[in-house]
C-alpha cells in the first residue's frame, strides 16, 4: 500500500499580491506584460502574486508603484517600511499626494459652482477614471504629469476612445478644473484681457486663431512672473515648459509642445509689428546645411553655371532657343573613352526635378565636409571640389552613417549625384575615379540588400493598422469624419476659419492618398487643372492623373485613377469653401494645396496630416507610410504582389517590394494564430490530463 503524499505547504503571498492581481484584472494587463513594462523578467509579477516571491525588492516595488499608480504603502503593507528581510527602509511613499477620490470630494464641496456644473464635472471625472482609464478613482493619482504620460502611453484620442472631439475636450476640461479645485495644480483664472498693458497690446495684434491659442498661455505665465516682452529668452521658455509639463493635461509630447510654441513665437516675431525681435532657439533642430552665403562666391557661381547649362557644357537656356535649336541641343553628346577602359555615356540636358535634387546634394556635401573638418568653407572654390570619391566617402562615413545608417537610399543618392556632376562638369576626370564612384554605389547597394525591408520605427508605426482591421477602418474613415465635422459647423452658419480650412485640406490629402497612393512630394504639388479633373456637374466622372517625378523605370511613369462620386464631391467642397481662405493672398496659385509663397504649394501638408492622425487616433503615421499602408492593405485583400508593384510604381522583385513580403508573412502568422485559437477554444481538457495536473 503506497504511502500518502504529504500536503504541500501553500506559500503566503506578499501584501503586493492582491493589489497587483486586482490591477491586472481591472486593466486587462497580463502579469507578463506588467513585468516587462518595468524592465524585469517575464515571471516577476507572477512570482509575487503566486507567493513565490514573498519579499519583493524595493526597487521593483517602486517601479510598480510608478507604473501602475498604486501607493507604495499598499504594495508593502506598511506605512513606512517593507517586511524585515534586509531591505532598505522607506522614508516616504513613491506616490505621495492626492488621488482622484480627493478631487471628487473637493468638487462636491465647492460651493462656488452651480449645481449643474458641479454634477457635470463629477460625471466627467468618473468617466475619465472608470470608463477611459478602467480604474477606480482611488487608484488614479491626481498628478497631471502622471496622467499625461499614461494618456500618451495608451495612445488616447477622440477616435481611439470612440467619442467626438467636443466630448473629449469636455471631459479633459472637467478633469483639469477638478485638479485646480483640489489644488493639485495651480489655478489660472486670470483672463488674457487682464494682463499688463504691454502684453495686451501685443496680444491684440494677433489675428490668427492658432497663434492666439499657442501664445496666450505663455503670455499669462510671463505676466504672472513679471517678465516683460523684451525680456523673454530661451531661459524663460525653458522655465515655462517645465511649469507646463508639471501641470498641463495633454497627450501631446513635450517635444511637440515646445516645437509648436517656438514656431508660434518666431512667426509672431517676424509677422507682427512691435513684437520683440527675439528668436527662440530652444529645442530647434540642428541645421545640417550651411547657408549658400557661407561658401565663396565662386562656389555659388559654379552651381549657377551648371544649372543654367543643365549639366551639359555649352547648353544654353532652352527658353531662349528656337524649337529646332532645342531639338538639336537635346541630341545625346557622346564623350570619348578614357584610357580604353569605359565609356562615359551620353550627356543629355537634365530635367528641373533632377537639378533640384542635385542642388540639395551639393549643398549637403559641402556643408557636411565643413562640419566634419575635412575642409574649410573657403577651400571649396567650385562644385567640382565636392565631386570626388574621397570627399563623398568621408561624408558618408563620418556624417550620414552615424545618423541614418547605410541601409537607406540617401547615401546612394549622394554618390549618384556627385558622380553625375563629376562626369559632366569635371574636365580632367579619370576613368579610375568614375569606377570608384561605381564601386562605392555597389558597396551601398550590398548594405541595403542585407538590411530588412522595414525599419524598426516604421514597423512599430505600421503594426497597429495592419494588425487590426478596426484601426485600419478608422484610419481610412478619418478624412470623412474630419470633413463632416467641419461641414456641420459651416452649415450652421459658423464662419470658416483657417484652422477649419487646414483640417479639410489635410483630409483631402488623405482621400487622394488612399485612392492613388503617389509619393508625398507629387501629392503636395497637385495642380488644380492638371492632376485633378472634376466634372462640370455634380455626379459626373472625376479623375486623378499624375506624371510621377521619381521612378525606377526609364521615362516618366503616368498614374491615373477614377474618383468615386462621394470623394469628388468632398474635394469640390474643399475647393469651393475652404481653399479660398488658404489662398486669400494668392488667388492665382495653381496648386490644390496653396502655400504661403506665391505660386508655390504648401510645405506644411505632411505635418498637418500627421497631427490630425495623432489627435484623432493616437498613432503616428508619417506621410510616406501612407504608401506602405495602402500597398500593404491591397496585398492583404488580393495576395497579388504584381498588383501592388503596379499601384506604387515599383519594379517587381525590387527591394521596395520586400516590405510587403514581410507584411504578408505577418498576416500568414496571424491567420495561423486565429485558426489555432478557434481550435483550442473548442477543445476540452481530457480527464487524464486534469488528474495528472492535480497531482503535481
Amino acid at each position: 500500500m503506497s504511502q500518502a503524499r504529504p500536503a504541500r505547504a501553500v506559500p503566503t503571498p506578499s501584501p503586493a499580491a492582491a493589489a497587483l492581481r486586482s490591477y491586472c484584472q481591472e486593466t486587462g494587463t497580463s502579469m507578463r506584460a506588467l513585468s516587462l513594462a518595468i524592465g524585469r523578467g517575464p515571471k516577476y509579477v507572477a512570482d509575487i502574486c503566486g507567493g513565490r516571491s514573498r519579499y519583493p525588492d524595493v526597487a521593483g516595488l517602486r517601479a510598480l508603484a510608478e507604473h501602475t499608480g498604486l501607493p507604495l504603502t499598499v504594495l508593502t503593507g506598511r506605512d513606512e517600511t517593507v517586511p524585515a528581510s534586509g531591505n532598505e527602509a522607506l522614508a516616504s511613499t513613491v506616490r505621495a499626494g492626492l488621488y482622484m477620490t480627493d478631487v471628487l470630494a473637493a468638487v462636491r464641496d465647492d460651493d462656488t459652482l452651480a449645481a449643474g456644473t458641479r454634477d457635470k464635472r463629477i460625471r466627467n471625472i468618473k468617466v475619465f477614471c472608470c470608463d477611459w482609464m478602467k480604474r477606480d478613482p482611488g487608484a488614479v493619482p491626481a498628478d497631471a504629469r502622471w496622467l499625461s504620460n499614461r494618456m500618451r502611453e495608451q495612445g488616447w484620442g477622440p477616435a481611439a476612445l470612440g467619442v467626438k472631439q467636443k466630448r473629449w475636450n469636455d471631459v479633459l476640461s472637467s478633469v483639469r478644473c477638478g485638479l485646480e479645485t483640489a489644488r493639485a495644480i495651480p489655478r489660472q483664472t486670470k483672463p488674457i484681457m487682464g494682463v499688463s498693458a504691454d502684453w495686451r497690446a501685443l496680444y491684440d495684434q494677433i489675428d490668427e486663431s492658432w497663434l492666439a491659442t499657442s501664445l496666450s498661455p505663455l503670455i499669462r505665465y510671463c505676466d504672472a512672473q513679471d517678465v516683460r516682452p523684451a525680456d523673454v529668452t530661451d531661459t524663460t521658455i525653458a522655465s515655462y515648459m517645465a511649469f507646463r509639463d508639471a501641470y498641463d493635461l495633454s497627450t501631446r509630447s513635450p517635444h511637440r509642445k515646445l516645437a509648436k510654441l517656438r514656431s508660434a513665437w518666431n512667426y509672431a516675431a517676424t509677422s507682427i509689428d512691435g513684437w520683440p525681435a527675439v528668436t527662440i532657439t530652444l529645442g530647434a533642430r540642428e541645421r545640417l546645411d550651411l547657408p549658400w552665403s557661407a561658401f565663396p562666391g565662386s562656389f555659388q557661381e559654379s552651381w549657377l553655371a551648371y544649372a543654367a547649362s543643365r549639366g551639359v557644357p555649352g547648353y544654353a537656356d532652352h527658353e531662349q532657343m528656337t524649337l529646332l535649336e532645342r531639338a538639336r541641343a537635346r541630341q545625346p553628346r557622346h564623350q570619348a573613352e578614357l584610357d580604353g577602359q569605359m565609356r562615359l555615356g551620353d550627356l543629355t540636358p537634365l530635367e528641373d526635378s533632377t537639378l533640384r535634387a542635385q542642388q540639395g546634394s551639393v549643398r549637403f556635401l559641402a556643408s557636411a565636409a565643413v562640419r566634419t573638418g575635412l575642409v574649410t568653407a573657403d577651400e571649396l572654390a567650385s562644385i567640382t571640389d565636392i565631386a570626388s570619391p574621397e570627399l563623398v566617402a568621408h561624408v558618408i562615413h563620418e556624417d550620414v552613417s552615424p545618423r541614418l545608417g547605410l541601409a537607406t537610399g540617401y547615401a546612394d543618392n549622394l554618390v549618384k549625384h556627385a558622380s553625375s556632376i563629376a562626369r559632366r562638369w569635371v574636365p580632367d576626370i579619370t576613368a579610375d575615379e568614375l569606377l570608384t564612384f561605381r564601386a562605392l554605389r555597389a558597396e551601398l547597394a550590398t548594405e541595403r540588400e542585407d538590411s530588412d525591408g522595414l525599419s524598426d520605427r516604421d514597423r512599430r508605426r505600421l503594426a497597429p493598422f495592419l494588425g487590426d482591421a478596426e484601426t485600419m477602418a478608422r484610419l481610412l474613415s478619418l478624412p470623412i469624419w474630419i470633413i463632416k465635422r467641419n461641414e456641420e459647423q459651416r452649415q450652421r452658419g459658423c464662419p470658416v476659419t483657417r484652422d477649419m480650412a487646414r483640417d479639410v485640406q489635410a483630409a483631402v490629402a488623405m482621400l487622394i492618398e488612399q485612392t492613388l497612393p503617389v509619393r508625398w512630394g507629387d501629392l503636395t504639388r497637385t495642380l488644380l487643372d492638371t492632376n485633378i479633373m472634376l466634372p462640370a456637374k455634380p455626379g459626373g466622372p472625376a479623375m486623378l492623373y499624375y506624371r510621377i517625378s521619381k521612378t525606377r523605370k526609364k521615362g516618366r511613369r503616368k498614374q491615373q485613377a477614377r474618383l468615386s462620386v462621394g470623394k469628388a464631391e468632398l474635394i469640390r467642397t474643399f475647393i469651393l469653401h475652404y481653399r479660398p481662405l488658404l489662398a486669400a493672398h494668392d488667388r492665382l496659385n495653381p496648386h490644390l494645396f496653396p502655400g504661403q509663397i506665391p505660386g508655390q504649394p504648401t510645405t506644411r501638408l505632411g505635418a498637418d496630416v500627421r497631427a490630425r492622425v495623432y489627435t484623432w487616433l493616437g498613432h503616428t503615421v508619417n506621410p510616406h507610410l501612407w504608401r506602405k499602408l495602402m500597398g500593404g492593405y491591397l496585398l492583404l485583400q488580393t495576395s497579388d504582389m504584381k498588383l501592388v508593384a503596379d499601384l506604387l510604381g515599383h519594379v517587381e522583385g525590387s527591394r521596395a517590394t520586400r516590405v510587403y513580403v514581410e507584411m504578408k508573412s505577418a498576416w500568414a502568422a496571424q491567420a495561423l494564430d486565429d485558426h489555432v485559437t478557434r481550435l483550442v477554444e473548442h477543445t476540452r481538457m481530457p480527464d487524464d490530463i486534469r488528474r495528472r495536473i492535480a497531482n503535481l
